[in-house]
């Protein structure tokens, strides 16, 4: 039974690389530079934001209008954005009480006078490609808002390992197509404001508001579509950082499945893929623990093949590498260590976060902060 699991597996990741393949040889119209609008919504990110600030006007020069909400942040960001107002051009909008990102991006947006508008994270950096890409595929009539998936950076061990876990989630949506998607990466997204304002905006009270937002336009009828090019995004430098995400992520996907179920049920190939690959490295993960603890007391054949063959698995992972090797070349290491500790360990912090997502989703009312 295992056995034929993983071999459904490697069929599924052979399926997800031949059509992101096939997506980046698809060839796009350039729409050329259509008036668009940028919303960044800052909470004591100042230090990090001329960077996106300074992306923004490198990839798009003309008809782009920058809009910064400033959350009421207790650190020097207010005094920061005043002094890039000195050398960039954007409105800058203070919150006097902190209202929250789902909120600020909603305040942001209404005051936007495109009829397409970003949302980028203050951490993010663009580049002219992606957003080529972006409003290429924004420019189909049937889709409501496109984004694009994250490439880790940052300094640390942690780092790579994240890079491999934002490709796996990637790469397995690229193969739902935009029929498919039920994701919006809320670093970097394009969404046209006619379908923003059908669906009410951003959910106050939701956990993941990018993906909230995703389900509530399929809803209405709208397709969801990923670029097939990264941005890089800063990433948690520490276990407790990286824990407190994936937690909060893990229960942002359980109010989502909970508040949108029948949207799971008939999309169901990312959810199965991305729970059976966290089953099978926890199993194999223990499975190989127990056939090297029989290979070191009692050395045999019989120890030395299983073993072999469950640290096989990890062979799976390698092709996630790939979008790392440009930046890291000894990318090509990590994933054994991917597969057998860094994936079970946060498995069960997911499992927590499953729990939590359940109480929050009884216990949070509307118009209360979700996160």
């Amino acid at each position: 039974m295992i056995q034929l699991l993983v071999w459904c597996l490697v069929a599924l990741v052979v399926v997800i690389l031949s059509s992101h393949a096939l997506q980046l040889a698809r060839k796009r119209q350039d729409v050329g530079r259509p008036a668009v609008s940028f919303v960044i919504a800052c909470y004591n990110e100042g230090h990090l934001v001329k960077n996106a600030l300074r992306s923004i006007v490198e990839t798009y020069k003309d008809n782009g209008e920058i809009i910064i909400v400033n959350d009421a942040s207790t650190d020097d960001s207010l005094m920061r954005l005043r002094e890039m107002q000195k050398t960039y051009t954007f409105r800058l909008i203070n919150n006097p009480k902190n209202i929250g990102a789902a909120a600020s991006w909603n305040k942001g947006a209404g005051l936007t006078r495109s009829r397409l508008f970003f949302i980028v994270d203050c951490d993010v950096v663009l580049r002219s490609e992606v957003v080529v890409d972006l409003l290429c595929r924004i420019s189909d009539r049937n889709v409501g808002a496109v984004s694009a998936p994250y490439l880790a950076s940052g300094d640390g061990v942690l780092v790579p390992l994240q890079g491999m876990d934002y490709a796996i989630q990637a790469w397995s949506e690229t193969v739902l197509g935009k029929k498919g998607i039920l994701n919006l990466y809320g670093g970097c997204m394009v969404v046209k404001k006619e379908a923003f304002q059908k669906v009410g905006g951003f959910t106050v009270h939701a956990i993941n508001q990018d993906r909230d937002i995703a389900l509530k336009l399929k809803k209405k009828g709208y397709l969801i579509d990923m670029s097939t090019y990264f941005v890089e995004s800063k990433v948690p430098a520490n276990i407790p950082s990286l824990i407190r995400q994936r937690k909060r992520w893990s229960a942002g996907g359980t109010q989502s499945l909970l508040t949108h179920f029948s949207l799971f049920i008939s999309n169901p190939v990312y959810p199965v893929f991305i729970i059976l690959y966290c089953f099978l490295s926890a199993f194999f993960t223990v499975s190989l623990g127990i056939d090297l603890v029989r290979l070191f007391f009692e050395p045999s054949d019989f120890a030395l093949t299983g073993a072999l063959l469950h640290l096989s698995f990890g062979i799976l992972a390698f092709p996630f590498t790939l979008p790392l090797t440009r930046h890291r070349p000894m990318s090509f290491f990590l994933p054994f260590v991917f597969t057998f500790v860094y994936l079970p360990i946060l498995s069960v912090f997911h499992l927590i976060g499953l729990f939590r997502g359940l109480r929050k989703h009884f216990a949070l009312s509307e118009g209360s902060r979700g996160w």
